[in-house]
């Protein structure tokens, strides 16, 4: 089953293990496509991306509770 995820905007993916190349098969305003594209490796670190969204949400929730 297929969804939009962001029209008209590219869409980045996090493959944890990724093969050499991954083949994406989409349809866009032209219609059904399907290509072949080369993951690049980065280092991210998700641990501390989350825990400073998390402590981001908890400080907006604390701060919305106290007006």
């Amino acid at each position: 089953m297929g969804r939009t995820v962001f029209s008209g905007r590219p869409a980045s993916v996090l493959v944890e293990n990724s093969p050499e190349t991954l083949t994406v098969n989409a349809t866009g305003a032209d219609g059904a496509f399907e290509t072949t594209v080369a993951p690049t490796r980065i280092a991210f670190p998700l641990g501390a991306l989350w825990a400073m969204e998390r402590i981001a949400y908890l400080e907006e929730r604390l701060t919305l509770n106290t007006v």
